[in-house]
């Protein structure tokens, strides 16, 4: 009787300590998605960054060369006088 009852424990035992580590391998997994999910953000954000910078830039190229050639033009306009 006592064996059974030692059985039954036992078994209960490994059924409690089984669902506790699918407990955790969800945990595990749901972190890892969220660690997933915020690099995918991080990425996009930086991506974004870049993207202004190189937009900026550009905006600065073409005023420097509108500013360049209405020097010139000033230039060009005082030689001619």
């Amino acid at each position: 009787m006592w064996e059974r009852a030692d059985e039954e424990k036992k078994r209960e035992d490994e059924r409690v300590e089984e669902e506790e580590i699918r407990k955790r391998e969800v945990q595990v997994m749901e972190r890892l998605e969220d660690w997933k999910e915020n690099a995918e953000k991080e990425r996009k954000k930086r991506e974004k960054i870049e993207r202004m910078k190189q937009r900026t830039l550009e905006d600065w190229k073409v005023k420097v060369e509108k500013e360049r050639r209405r020097i010139e033009e000033r230039e060009r306009e005082k030689t001619e006088n």
